[in-house]
């Protein structure tokens, strides 16, 4: 036996899970990555949704144009420039 209850083995393991959650929200390329997926999600729902078919607009009539660009966008807006 370690000689610690469930109980503590339990709150160490949760110690461990918030900062490790903590670490991973503080990486600026995390970040970056979470805000590239969330772009490219709005790029698809944008274009599925919203963009036009006519061909006539040059970002949001192309599908991979649509997710290249707000993919950019979220990751300009997931940017940290605290150092």
């Amino acid at each position: 036996m370690s000689g610690k209850t469930e109980d503590g083995q339990k709150e160490e393991k949760r110690q461990v899970h918030e900062l490790v959650k903590k670490e991973w929200f503080k990486n600026k390329y995390f970040r970056i990555l979470i805000g590239l997926i969330g772009g490219s999600i709005m790029g698809v729902l944008y274009w599925e949704f919203i963009g036009c078919n006519g061909g006539s607009c040059p970002i949001t009539s192309n599908p991979y144009r649509t997710v290249l660009f707000f993919s950019a966008i979220g990751a300009l807006m997931s940017w940290d420039n605290k150092k």
